[in-house]
């Protein structure tokens, strides 16, 4: 599933299917205009913890860290409540292991810091929010690799997460090639139908025309 892959065709091929719940939220958004990804979900769970010791959460991070592999996107599930406050899960450190590791970008339900490195080294990120504080002494991560949930919708390790500036999709592992190879025709047919309305035609001719074809 590359990266160019418009989110919304990946929904539309999803509603299909009865998925109609497979876009996260859409307050996670990149500060990079252009920014996409595309890959198997590397999930990890975390839960607020306020004033817990770095000497505890730091070797977890090193240790999650490391376990990311290349071309995976990192989906960090962070759900605020309770005593949480906001934290940045990623900053320019994190983010230069990740790039190194060949990762494909992140999005976290949480926050993100240092977006500036993030853009400069071409590491897309999609957040809840930005902000300078550390999650390491407000946080602590639970597990990695396992399913996990956003906004309602549940991501396992190895679903197809796209994302673009249209927002992010988790397109279920077990779905993924019915859906790509659906994806291809519907980006051709409204093609076809933008083509047709900016000729002149209403949105419903164009639509019979080439449903007729």
């Amino acid at each position: 599933m590359s990266g160019n892959t418009p989110t919304w065709a990946l929904t539309d091929s999803l509603d299909g299917r009865g998925r109609l719940n497979q876009a996260l939220p859409g307050q996670l958004r990149s500060a990079q205009p252009d920014a996409q990804i595309a890959g198997p979900a590397f999930t990890v769970q975390a839960k607020p913890s306020i004033g817990v010791d770095p000497s505890a959460t730091l070797p977890r991070i090193f240790e999650l860290l490391d376990a990311i592999p290349a071309g995976s996107v990192l989906v960090w599930a962070a759900p605020a409540g309770g005593d949480s406050v906001p934290a940045a899960h990623l900053g320019a450190l994190s983010i230069a292991q990740l790039k190194n590791q060949k990762c494909a970008g992140a999005v976290l339900e949480g926050g993100c810091r240092d977006l500036d490195y993030a853009a400069q080294a071409g590491f897309p990120i999609w957040s809840g929010t930005i902000t300078p504080q550390s999650d390491v002494c407000r946080w602590e991560i639970v597990d990695w690799n396992v399913p996990v949930e956003i906004g309602g919708v549940t991501v396992n390790p190895g679903d197809h997460v796209v994302a673009d500036a249209a927002g992010i999709v988790v397109v279920p592992a077990d779905l993924k090639d019915g859906v790509l190879e659906e994806v291809e025709g519907l980006q051709g047919l409204i093609a076809n139908v933008l083509a047709d309305v900016e000729g002149g035609d209403t949105l419903g001719v164009a639509f019979q025309k080439n449903i007729s074809a």
